[in-house]
């Protein structure tokens, strides 16, 4: 379980507070999806959680222990944060390296495996430093994952991955999640993605959590009419289109006031409710 409460970062030089009092807890087996504009706090927030910032105020626990005043406290949290890697290593021997220092040698079985499902098996005898960004993002999820931790913190954990490695890395954390009965906190700007991921969403906005619940995510419905739309209808009008969130009868009376005057030529149904939530919320 994750717990953090009344988490603050302020900059002496500034002033400026990039976190502001957040607070929340993550029951354990339960995925939470991380969203906010850029700026808005998130990587403050996860960066104090995982001790690479000390917070002005607040604490932060893992299964009970402070992560400030144990520690061991983050010996099994899985962290995909601004990975770093040995340069005179290869991607392999990070990984071993990792499950050495963290005394969990018994999973050194299983990089490979884990490479493998990242993309990277034939880029194992490799070393980091020749790696792209995304091939080093994909390495550090590796490494988050290795050691079966029972947190996990992952930023931005799709990058870098095709549509079928971001498919099977969300059936993997799904399966793990539940299997395991782990907390997992994933920030993201792939809100597609995130919402196949997450029931529960925290919307952080200027160092503050403004939204921390299950989303209401009304799927929005795109018309395409037959010209550009000039009279006054109940919707979201762009040239010839409008776009509605009506279900059920609403929608039916909706269709009905469009075909008095228009002709629908396509319909679209918008997949991604999270994304307007999101530019609802902020």
């Amino acid at each position: 379980m994750i717990k953090v409460t009344a988490l603050s970062k302020t900059y002496e030089k500034t002033g400026k507070h990039a976190l502001d009092k957040a607070s929340f807890s993550i029951e354990d087996g339960e995925i939470v999806g991380l969203i906010g504009p850029n700026g808005a706090g998130k990587s403050t927030l996860m960066k104090t959680m995982c001790k690479f910032l000390k917070p002005s105020l607040g604490t932060v626990s893992i299964d009970g222990k402070d992560v400030y005043q144990n520690n061991y406290a983050l010996k099994d949290v899985g962290i995909l944060l601004e990975p770093v890697f040995f340069p005179h290593l290869t991607a392999y021997e990070n990984l071993e390296y990792y499950l050495k220092i963290h005394q969990k040698s018994e999973f050194i079985k299983d990089i490979m495996p884990h490479l493998e499902m990242v993309g990277l098996k034939n880029n194992a005898k490799q070393k980091p430093k020749d790696f792209s960004f995304g091939m080093k993002q994909r390495l550090g999820l590796a490494m988050a994952l290795l050691g079966k931790p029972k947190v996990l913190i992952l930023d931005e954990p799709f990058v870098g991955l095709d549509p079928n490695g971001i498919e099977d890395l969300i059936n993997i954390l799904k399966n793990r999640v539940k299997e395991e009965n782990m907390s997992a906190i994933i920030s993201s700007h792939q809100l597609y993605e995130l919402s196949s991921l997450c029931k529960r969403t925290i919307v952080i906005n200027s160092g503050k959590i403004v939204f921390d619940g299950i989303p209401e995510l009304k799927p929005s419905i795109t018309f395409e009419l037959d010209r550009k739309i000039d009279t006054e209808l109940p919707g979201e009008i762009i040239d010839n289109t409008i776009t509605t969130k009506k279900v059920g009868n609403e929608l039916t009376e909706f269709i009905r006031k469009i075909l008095e005057e228009y002709e629908i030529v396509n319909i679209r149904k918008n997949e991604c409710a999270l994304e307007q939530f999101f530019k609802e919320t902020k």
